[in-house]
């Protein structure tokens, strides 16, 4: 085998095995929540369409939910980790101010919260530099109306 194709070899290696072992694939977006081991989730949901006065934060919808969902078993957080697909989101350019309806919170063992926001348009991150376009199928999973 030549030079070439031993390390074509290699770079796939390490691109589709090595790397995502350690939870990050191949395009240098790193998955921590493939690495950090959840405990909890706590979700806080305000309705999507009510129209309010100014724009709701993350510790207002915290604090004023309309619906609270809990989720402790372990199967149930892994699904509901990678229902989310964080690791599809894109940067941010522009920080805007987001009206958030929507607030994921994630435990890990020690306490320590890592937390999503979503607006009617978009899941954001806690740090608001990455963002993901959601659906009507994202909202409808975290409220009780006909579609």
């Amino acid at each position: 085998m030549d030079m070439f194709k031993t390390k074509l070899i290699a770079f796939f290696l390490i691109c589709e095995c090595i790397l995502p072992a350690y939870g990050i694939n191949a395009y240098g977006n790193q998955k921590k929540e493939t690495m950090i081991e959840y405990v909890k989730v706590e979700i806080y949901y305000y309705d999507w369409d009510v129209q309010t006065r100014y724009a709701l934060t993350p510790d207002i919808v915290r604090t004023n939910y309309w619906l609270k969902i809990t989720i402790v078993n372990k199967a149930e957080i892994d699904r509901f980790i990678q229902w989310l697909h964080t690791e599809k989101m894109k940067k941010i350019d522009i920080k805007e101010i987001y009206d958030i309806r929507l607030v994921i919170d994630l435990f890990d063992r020690d306490g320590k919260r890592t937390s999503y926001y979503a607006t009617q348009f978009d899941l954001i991150n806690e740090n608001a530099t990455l963002k993901l376009r959601i659906d009507d199928k994202f909202k409808t999973k975290f409220n009780f109306k006909e579609p």
